[in-house]
C-alpha cells in the first residue's frame, strides 16, 4: 500500500469512527482529493481562509480549510486544533486530520534568487451538507416551523455547554455562518479560529486584538477586548432572536407573540398550541436575557439548557407534571353529530412530544356501533395522529353516553409494528399489548375518553358524504369558488360546495365506464373530463351542458392537465400516448409526445415556475420531465421499485423539487436540478395513491390506500402529522389556492 493510499485509509478510517481522534495528513492528500485546490471546489470562504469540498476514492465528501497566507502563524493553527480535538460532540463539526506542511522554494527577492520557506496549515473535517444557519434563516411568517427551530436551538446550545463545562472552550465566533446544517436539520457549531482554551483558574482573558463579526460581538469585548464564557452567550442570544424572529433587532414581544399564536393555531397543531407557544415565549425571554449589556446578568450555558429542558417536558421546576401519558389527546370528549342514516365521523388528535415511537389501539366499549378496524397505530415521535372515529349508520340518535379506552406503549425497537398490513392490525396490535403487559419491560398506560351523539352539537369534522354515488377516483379543487369537482367510477362527475357541504351539481358523462380524471379550467367556466371510451368531455358548469366530446385515444384516459396560461389541455392514457390540445384552436391536438414510456401513464402535471414544461409518471416505474415544444422527453428519473402513481411540484430555499408517489408504499423527493433523489419518504403500509404539495404551508402530504394521509415538512421532510381515515383508501389531495387551512382528502371504502 503506498502513502497516498495509507493516507486515504486513515481518513475514512476517521469517519467510520466517530470516536477517533484527527490525525496528520500529508500535503499530497489535499492537493487529491480538492483537484490541488482547484476554484471550482470552493464552497466557502472567509477572513481566515477557504474551504474546498474535497472527494475520496470511495466517493464519500470531506471539507478541507486552507489558512489564509497571512494567518498560517503557527501559534493561531495549534490554538485551533487544540480546541478542535478536544471538542467532540454531535452538534460540533467533527475535525478528521490536519496538515501543517513547510517547504523551501526558490524565488527571487530584490533581483536575487533566495530560498523562501511556504507554509500551508489545513484542516480537514466533516461534510455537513446543509448549509449554514443563516441560508435557513426566514421571518416566522414563511420559514422554518416553530418544532424544527426549537430543536435547532437546543442542538445549539448542547454544543456550547459541552465546550464551556466540559472542554472549558470559548468559541468567540458564534453566528449562524458557523453553525452548519446536517442533512436531518441537526445543528453542528464550527470555525474554532479565535477560540479560546481557558485554563482552570481563569474566568477571563484580555486582548488587544479584536476579531469576530460586529453585530454578534459582546459588548465587554468590542469595546474593553474582555473574552468570558458569558461573550459567547451574548452572541448566542442574537443567534437565538434570528432563529425566532428573523430579526437581529429586538422586535416588538408582544408582536411575535401574537404573531406566533397565530401561525400555531394555522398549522394544525391541535392540542399542543399551547406547549408550543409557552415554548416561543420563554426562548424569546432567554435570548433577551442572553443580550442584557451587563454580562453578570445573562444566564450560563447550563442554566439555559436546564430552561429548555422544563419547557419541553411541559412544566417548569416549580410545577407539577399534568398528566402521566405519553400522547397528549384532543379531545378527551368525542361528539359525533348525528345526521340519520349517514355515517358519522370524529377527529380524535394523538400528539407525541416524545422522541420515541408511541403504539396506541383504541377500544369502544359498544363494538358494534363503530367501524372498529384500523383503531391502532404508532405515532411517531414528534407529530400529531390525527385517528378519524367512524360511527355507524343508524335512523335514531343514541341517548347513552359511550367510553372508548385508549391505551399507550413506548416502542423501543425501530421495526416494532411496522408494515403491518390491515388485515392483521388488529391480531398484532393485540399480541403487542398482552406482551408488553405479561413482561412488564414498559409500562402500558391507559385513558378513558367518552363519546357523545349529539343532534345539536357543533360539528368537528368537515365531512362531506357520497353515498350515493360510486367510488369515487380523482378530485379537484376550484381556485376561486369554494367547489370541489369528484369523478366516480359509475361514470359521473358531482361538483359539491365545501363551505354548504351540499352538491351542486351531478351529471352522467359516460354509460357504466369510469371517468378517471376530471378538472375545472376556471378561465372558461368549464369542467374537462376524461372518460373510459379514450374520449374528452368538456361541459360548461354554469349551464351543465356539453361544450365539446371527441375521441381523443384508443384507451381509458387516466390524467389531464391544464396549462395555467395557454389554451392548452394535456392527455394521457392507458395506451402509453401523451397529446396536447388546443382548445381555441376547435380541440386540435398538436403535439403527440412519443411513445417513450414503456408502460401505462398515469399523471401529468405542468411545472408551475415553467408553464412550457411538464412532468409524467408511469406504470414502467420511471418520470420524465417533456417540453410542449418538442415530441421527445428531456429527462428520465428512475428510482423506485414499482408503478408510479403520483406526482406534484414544488419549491423550497428557492430550488425546484418533484414530489412522487408508487405503488411500492414510498415518497421519493426529486431535486430537479442535480436529476437525483434527495429523500425517500417512508411509512405507508400500502402504496401511495396521491401526493401534493401545500400552495401556502411549507407541508408536503401523501395519501394511500392504507387509509392515512402523512403531512411532512419542506425544510426537514420530517414526517409532521398523520390522519387516518381507517379502511377508506385516500386516492386525492387538494387545497383552495391562497387558504393556509383548509385541506380536501378524498376517500372510498
Amino acid at each position: 500500500m503506498g502513502d497516498e493510499d495509507s493516507a486515504y485509509y486513515l481518513l475514512e478510517s476517521r469517519l467510520r469512527d466517530p470516536s477517533a481522534d484527527p490525525t496528520d495528513l500529508p500535503l499530497s492528500l489535499f492537493k487529491s482529493i480538492t483537484n490541488n485546490f482547484s476554484d471550482k471546489e470552493v464552497i466557502g470562504s472567509g477572513g481566515f481562509g477557504v474551504v474546498y469540498k474535497g472527494v475520496l476514492p470511495s466517493g464519500i465528501f470531506v471539507a478541507v480549510k486552507k489558512l489564509s497566507d497571512a494567518l498560517v502563524e503557527d501559534k493561531l493553527f495549534q490554538d485551533e486544533v487544540a480546541c478542535l480535538i478536544r471538542a467532540k460532540h454531535r452538534n460540533i463539526v467533527r475535525l478528521l486530520g490536519y496538515c501543517a506542511d513547510t517547504q523551501g522554494k526558490i524565488t527571487e527577492y530584490k533581483g536575487e534568487l533566495i530560498m523562501a520557506k511556504v507554509r500551508a496549515r489545513l484542516l480537514c473535517f466533516e461534510y455537513v451538507s446543509g448549509g449554514s444557519l443563516d441560508m435557513h434563516l426566514e421571518d416566522e411568517f414563511c420559514g422554518l416551523e416553530w418544532h424544527q427551530r426549537y430543536i435547532i436551538i437546543k442542538g445549539i446550545c448542547h454544543g456550547l455547554r459541552h465546550l464551556h463545562e466540559e472542554q472549558k472552550i470559548i468559541h468567540m465566533d458564534l453566528k449562524p455562518q458557523n453553525i452548519l446544517m446536517d442533512p436531518n436539520m441537526v445543528p453542528k457549531i464550527t470555525d474554532f479560529g479565535l477560540s479560546r482554551l481557558i485554563g482552570i483558574q481563569q474566568s477571563r482573558i484580555i486582548t488587544m486584538n479584536n476579531f469576530g463579526t460586529l453585530g454578534y460581538m459582546a459588548p465587554e469585548y468590542s469595546h474593553h477586548g474582555t473574552i468570558k464564557f458569558k461573550s459567547d452567550i451574548y452572541s448566542l442570544g442574537v443567534i437565538l432572536l434570528e432563529l425566532i424572529t428573523g430579526t437581529r433587532m429586538p422586535p416588538n414581544i408582544e408582536n411575535v407573540h401574537k404573531n406566533w399564536k397565530n401561525r400555531l393555531q394555522e398549522t394544525l397543531s391541535y392540542s399542543s398550541v399551547e406547549a408550543s407557544y409557552k415554548q416561543v415565549k420563554r426562548c424569546v425571554q432567554v435570548a433577551l436575557n442572553c443580550m442584557e449589556t451587563d454580562s453578570e446578568k445573562r444566564p450560563s450555558i447550563g442554566e439555559i439548557v436546564k430552561i429548555l429542558n422544563e419547557i419541553e417536558t411541559g412544566y417548569e421546576e416549580d410545577e407539577t407534571p399534568t398528566s402521566t401519558q405519553l400522547l397528549c389527546i384532543h379531545p378527551l370528549e368525542l361528539r359525533f353529530p348525528f345526521k340519520p342514516n349517514h355515517s358519522i365521523t370524529c377527529p380524535l388528535h394523538l400528539t407525541n412530544n416524545t422522541d420515541h415511537r408511541v403504539a396506541f389501539r383504541l377500544q369502544p366499549e359498544r363494538l358494534e356501533r363503530y367501524f372498529t378496524e384500523w383503531l391502532c397505530g404508532v405515532a411517531p415521535p414528534r407529530s400529531t395522529y390525527t385517528l378519524i372515529v367512524t360511527m355507524r349508520d343508524r335512523q335514531q340518535s343514541l341517548p347513552a353516553t359511550d367510553e372508548f379506552l385508549i391505551e399507550q406503549s413506548r416502542l423501543r425497537g425501530e421495526t416494532e409494528l411496522k408494515d403491518i398490513s390491515q388485515g392483521k392490525a388488529e391480531t398484532e396490535y393485540d399480541n403487542f399489548f398482552t406482551e408488553v403487559k405479561e413482561k412488564g419491560v414498559d409500562p402500558v398506560l391507559e385513558q378513558t375518553l367518552t363519546a357523545v351523539c349529539d343532534p345539536e352539537g357543533n360539528i368537528t369534522a368537515e365531512i362531506i358524504s357520497t353515498v350515493d354515488f360510486d367510488k369515487m377516483v380523482s378530485m379537484d379543487v376550484h381556485p376561486t369558488k369554494p367547489w370541489i369537482i369528484t369523478s366516480h367510477f359509475n361514470g359521473h362527475i358531482c361538483i359539491w360546495n365545501y363551505q354548504t357541504k351540499e352538491m351542486v351539481n351531478s351529471f352522467e358523462v359516460t354509460k357504466e365506464q369510469e371517468v378517471l380524471t376530471a378538472k375545472f379550467i376556471a378561465q372558461k367556466e368549464w369542467i374537462v373530463a376524461g372518460g373510459g371510451d379514450g374520449r374528452i368531455y368538456v361541459y360548461s358548469y354554469n349551464t351543465m351542458k356539453k361544450v365539446k366530446v371527441f375521441k381523443a385515444l384508443s384507451e381509458q384516459i387516466t390524467s389531464l392537465a391544464i396549462h395555467p396560461t395557454k389554451p392548452y389541455v394535456l392527455s394521457a392514457s392507458y395506451d402509453f400516448v401523451i397529446k396536447l390540445w388546443d382548445w381555441e384552436n376547435g380541440w386540435k391536438c398538436t403535439r403527440i409526445f412519443n411513445e417513450e414510456h414503456s408502460s401505462s401513464v398515469m399523471q401529468l402535471v405542468f411545472n408551475p415556475m415553467d408553464p412550457n414544461a411538464f412532468a409524467s409518471v408511469s406504470m414502467d416505474k420511471t418520470i420524465k420531465i417533456w417540453s410542449v415544444d418538442s415530441p421527445h422527453s428531456n429527462l428520465t428519473l428512475d428510482g423506485h421499485s414499482s408503478n408510479v402513481r403520483c406526482l406534484d411540484y414544488f419549491t423550497h430555499g428557492g430550488k425546484q423539487y418533484l414530489f412522487t408517489g408508487s405503488d411500492d408504499g414510498t415518497a421519493k423527493i426529486w431535486d430537479v436540478q442535480k436529476k437525483i433523489c434527495v429523500k425517500t419518504l417512508v411509512g405507508h403500509a400500502n402504496r401511495v395513491s396521491t401526493v401534493y404539495a401545500h400552495p401556502q404551508l411549507p407541508i408536503l402530504m401523501t395519501g394511500s390506500r392504507d387509509g392515512t394521509v402523512r403531512l411532512w415538512n419542506t425544510s426537514t421532510f420530517r414526517l409532521e402529522r398523520i390522519l387516518n381515515f381507517g379502511l377508506r383508501k385516500v386516492h386525492a389531495l387538494g387545497c383552495m389556492k391562497g387558504s393556509r387551512r383548509n385541506l380536501w382528502s378524498m376517500q372510498s371504502s
